[in-house]
């Protein structure tokens, strides 16, 4: 047998076996996910392949609605952190990210570029003009940042 044989065959046995769900993973995967920890490392936690973990999800009642409340909990506790840092420091930035994070086209950054276009035969003059605009706005958004950097 070639090395490269014994070494795939050495392989094939340290494989494991799938492992079988167990409503006992419930709790383990909910109380890590409660503490934010992504699902790539839930499934590690649980000496599962990433594969396994969805496919408990997807077949798993009772281990999606563990995973589910438990990320609902964990975002909840983390909006209360926010709000409560934001009231101690009397602090109004954490609450307008948190609406611009829940609702971005009413609440986001809005960016708009002034297009207004003269005929020219290459469009360069145009492109230039463009791009002195996003100049402009850029350095207008770094200072607006530095300013509020400056208060804390």
């Amino acid at each position: 047998m070639t090395e490269k044989a014994s070494q795939t065959s050495n392989n094939a046995r340290m494989r494991k076996a799938p492992i079988k769900y167990d409503p006992k993973y419930d709790i383990i995967a909910a109380d890590a996910k409660q503490n934010g920890i992504p699902n790539k490392y839930i499934a590690q936690l649980l000496n599962i392949n990433e594969s396994t973990f969805y496919a408990w999800i997807k077949n798993h009642d009772g281990f999606r609605y563990a995973l589910e409340s438990s990320q609902a909990a964990f975002i909840a506790a983390n909006i209360q952190k926010i709000r409560d840092y934001c009231e101690e420091k009397k602090d109004w930035r954490g609450n307008a990210w948190l609406l611009a994070k829940a609702d971005p086209a009413e609440f986001g950054e809005k960016q708009s570029i002034d297009m207004n276009v003269n005929e020219t035969e290459s469009g360069k003059d145009e492109v230039l003009n463009m791009l002195e605009q996003l100049k402009k706005k850029r350095e207008s958004n770094s200072d607006i940042k530095k300013a509020d950097n400056d208060v804390d």
